[in-house]
């Protein structure tokens, strides 16, 4: 293999991680709707507006729903 092909390798490879950013996020961040973020990124990240909607809803804040349990009276 020539320079310019482990280049290229290199340069696919990171680019990538670089594409599939929001999914990191999300994964992290233990976002609830990470498959969706996966399929929006995945499908219409290449439109640049597809992976921007994709990176903001990876770091939104999601609000939890936590269960009370309360005293019967």
């Amino acid at each position: 293999m020539t320079g310019v092909t482990i280049g290229l390798i290199v340069l696919g490879i990171f680019g990538l991680i670089f594409y599939f950013i929001p999914v990191v996020i999300a994964s992290t961040r233990d976002v609830p709707y990470q498959l969706s973020i996966f399929l929006i990124n995945l499908l219409f990240g290449w439109t640049v507006l597809g992976w921007i909607v994709a990176a903001m809803w990876a770091v939104t804040e999601h609000p939890r729903i936590y269960e009370v349990d309360t005293p019967e009276q």
